[in-house]
């Protein structure tokens, strides 16, 4: 049997715990920092109010869908989704609004209420970024580059080059649209990543294609009902569950075995997986970088009705 450690109980720890829960020979054990599991996905309640703290919508579900199926469960038993459209509702500095949905026709007719031009280029902007979308879910998303096979792999260089991996993603909206509404409305997704338009890769503008043609979706009972899935299973799939245990050295034992010291003693382990930011992690070995704009979220319990 051998003994898996993961550091981190965010969504990653917990998909990796569950699809590697599927494997009979694996004793797994995941070591969390915090008095909970969820990392940047929490929940809190004030009075009668139930907040989100952290993501309130989700896209690409069939990343979780796949993770419950490797350990011989459905999702949609545990969960209930709903589907979101709108997807957002945009409100620009010159007035106008705009509710962003999958529908080309519709956002067609309300982008040209500022900009005709951006309104006949969109279908073309769609189109690319689903060519993005479909290259990266056939060539990256599932892989991992720890071999040179994987990575000279004819079909995965093709698609690399078909993704643009030297142009920006201002370039490229850019290039389609010319009217500050527009440009930033796809702009934003820059800060999905923690980046800026103009420095982020031009294959992040996949984003814009993940929601408008996989979905956004909400959690009925909130998003954190996803995290209390993944621990009712993986309780069910013998688990081990550490919370405020922070791991503070991965040391190197003979036969490759792995020793991590933490804030509550040792553990031993044959396999480590971080779901933890690298750059924290390896902090000693990462060069220091500039962290980007964070996003400013208000959560207001309001007793009437809003037209917004």
């Amino acid at each position: 049997m051998k003994k898996v450690c993961i550091i981190g109980g965010g969504l990653g720890g917990l998909s990796a715990a569950l699809r590697l829960s599927a494997e009979p020979n694996y004793q797994i054990t995941i070591l969390e920092k915090e008095p909970i599991f969820g990392g940047k996905l929490k929940a809190f309640r004030w009075g009668d109010f139930y907040f989100d703290s952290g993501p309130s919508t989700l896209t690409y579900i069939e990343s979780f869908e796949d993770a419950f199926y490797c350990a011989g469960n459905n999702i949609h038993d545990h969960v209930t989704f709903y589907k979101i459209d709108p997807l957002q509702r945009h409100f620009f500095p010159d007035g106008t609004n705009l509710d962003m949905t999958a529908d080309i026709h519709s956002m067609q007719r309300q982008i040209a209420a500022y900009s005709v031009h951006d309104a006949q280029n969109y279908p073309a902007f769609i189109e690319r970024i689903k060519t993005l979308l479909k290259y990266s879910e056939q060539s990256f998303f599932d892989k991992t580059f720890t071999s040179k096979k994987e990575m000279l792999d004819l079909k995965l260089i093709y698609h690399f080059f078909k993704v643009q991996p030297f142009n920006k993603m201002a370039a490229v909206i850019r290039r389609y649209f010319h009217h500050p509404n527009t440009i930033s409305l796809f702009s934003r997704y820059a800060t999905y990543v923690g980046g800026q338009p103009t420095q982020t890769p031009a294959v992040f503008n996949l984003m814009a294609a993940l929601e408008t043609q996989k979905g956004v979706f909400g959690i009925k009972g909130g998003t954190y009902k996803l995290v209390e899935a993944f621990q009712k299973v993986l309780a069910e799939r013998n688990v081990t569950f550490h919370y405020q245990t922070e791991v503070k050295e991965v040391l190197n034992r003979e036969q490759q075995r792995k020793l991590l010291k933490t804030t509550a003693g040792d553990f031993e382990a044959d396999i480590v997986v971080v779901n933890q930011d690298i750059l924290s992690f390896e902090e000693q070995t990462v060069p220091k970088v500039e962290p980007s704009l964070s996003g400013f979220q208000m959560m207001l319990s309001v007793d009437k009705n809003t037209n917004s």
